[in-house]
């Protein structure tokens, strides 16, 4: 673009439009290029969003790393009624203060800023909007209605309630952990996986999937025995 911007002498009206038309010829391959770009960008972070969700799963192979996908699997009932309910009223109270206050107060002016404005109260960023100042009388009183509902139900109760889910179910999840006897801590396992191994191999123990074949071979000889038996009594 510069140097068509640079070669242009400007002695004819022709040599103007052949510039202006390379000009925006070149504009529209750099705007396509930034959208193709734009595009392995998105597509890059939805591999990289969905490899983060794949990691988590994989942490369940051992259950000391698999607390966290232990833990939202035991409370995933209680999380889905919570969000219902957290749902229903977060869309109620933002219907309210835009329907009521949203002539009165910015941050209330249309129903998807009051969610954003909600949004932002629920990580504490504001309680106190700054356009209240300027409201009186009966709307200062009903955004003081509001905004006291919004913190006793969303900010303080709901909020409690979501902490009291996870930490619930994490102390099952540590309980049912305690009566896992067969595991250890994560290092001592991954020390423990190849140490196996070598006893096995140094002192000549039967592999693994002999030992299952001839227990299950075992425990089914019993079954045979007791048909066999059965059979020889009806013959009788």
């Amino acid at each position: 673009l510069l140097d068509q911007m640079l070669d242009y002498t400007g002695e004819s009206e022709a040599e103007f439009a052949k510039m202006m038309q390379e000009f925006f010829s070149a504009l529209e391959k750099i705007q396509s290029r930034t959208d193709l770009f734009l595009n392995f960008r998105i597509t890059a972070y939805i591999l990289l969003y969905m490899q983060f969700i794949q990691l988590m799963l994989y942490f369940s192979f051992h259950p000391r790393m698999g607390v966290l996908t232990a833990t939202i699997n035991k409370a995933s009932s209680a999380l889905a009624h919570f969000f219902a309910l957290f749902f229903l009223l977060f869309m109620t109270l933002a219907f309210m203060a835009h329907w009521m206050l949203g002539t009165h107060i910015v941050e209330f002016q249309s129903f998807s800023l009051t969610l954003a404005s909600q949004a932002r109260m629920l990580f504490g960023e504001f309680i106190y909007a700054s356009s209240a100042d300027e409201i009186e009388g009966v709307m200062l009183l009903m955004y003081w209605l509001y905004a006291f509902t919004f913190m006793l139900v969303v900010f303080f109760t709901l909020l409690t309630f979501f902490l009291a889910i996870i930490v619930d179910s994490f102390a099952l999840v540590k309980k049912d952990e305690q009566l896992n006897f067969t595991e250890h801590d994560f290092l001592h396992d991954c020390f423990d996986a190849p140490m196996s191994w070598w006893v096995y191999w140094v002192n000549d123990f039967p592999v693994r999937s002999d030992m299952i074949h001839t227990l299950q071979a075992r425990s089914a000889e019993p079954k045979r025995n007791d048909s066999a038996a059965g059979c020889a009594l009806k013959d009788m």
